[in-house]
């Protein structure tokens, strides 16, 4: 890529969150949302990420400045484009369980709802709603629920390009989606029915605009 890489930064946000793919495919990701398999597969498949191996995100956010529409970013100009929608309950414990296994964040469930409810929350990505991420499913050609994530990961790899033709259909498909789904021993599976409610209300938004499990 042409571009200098000194000040681009790797901070997720509506501006920069979506990978390219063959076709002109665009898929937007959002924080829980299979996003982590949605990166492995747009490095399994795409050919001008090499040069930046080991800087995925500083690379997706500098393709993205060099590709967007400019008018409609972060997606290409005339692309089709795919995003995943979770059930924002089972995606508020994913990010819990998440936070609590690779950051040590020790804050009990009702301390976390306390603190996003008041707004003292520090700044932390999983926890912003689908809706922040990726705005309405209106602009969509699909969205896909995240249970149903493998029929997107064998449509992208049905359009993989030509250098990428050798990629097995398995590696693509078997990718994990989702590294903290089973963490028994952290404990915080279940929310009571008013940690429920309260977090339904937290993500009211996401359930008015259907980004929530079928």
């Amino acid at each position: 890529m042409s571009q200098n890489t000194d000040h681009i930064v790797k901070t997720i946000s509506p501006d920069n969150n979506v990978y390219y793919f063959n076709n002109n495919i665009d898929v937007r990701i959002c924080p829980k949302n299979a996003m982590s398999t949605i990166k492995n597969v747009a490095h399994l498949l795409n050919d001008d990420h090499h040069d930046n191996k080991t800087l995925p995100a500083m690379w997706r956010v500098q393709n993205v400045r060099e590709k967007c529409d400019r008018i409609t970013p972060p997606f290409r100009k005339g692309s089709k484009r795919y995003a995943i929608k979770r059930d924002p309950i089972e995606r508020f414990l994913s990010a819990y369980r998440f936070l609590k296994l690779h950051h040590g964040v020790t804050m009990s469930i009702d301390e976390t709802i306390d603190k996003l409810e008041t707004g003292e929350h520090k700044y932390e990505p999983h926890y912003m709603s689908q809706s922040y991420f990726l705005g309405n499913p209106e602009t969509y050609d699909q969205v896909i629920d995240i249970k149903d994530t493998i029929t997107l990961l064998d449509m992208l790899w049905k359009n993989r390009s030509t250098e990428a033709e050798m990629i097995p259909h398995d590696l693509v498909c078997n990718l994990q989606a989702n590294m903290t789904h089973d963490q028994k021993q952290l404990g915080g599976f279940e929310l009571t029915k008013d940690q429920e409610s309260r977090v339904v209300e937290l993500y009211k938004i996401d359930y008015k605009r259907g980004w929530h499990g079928n």
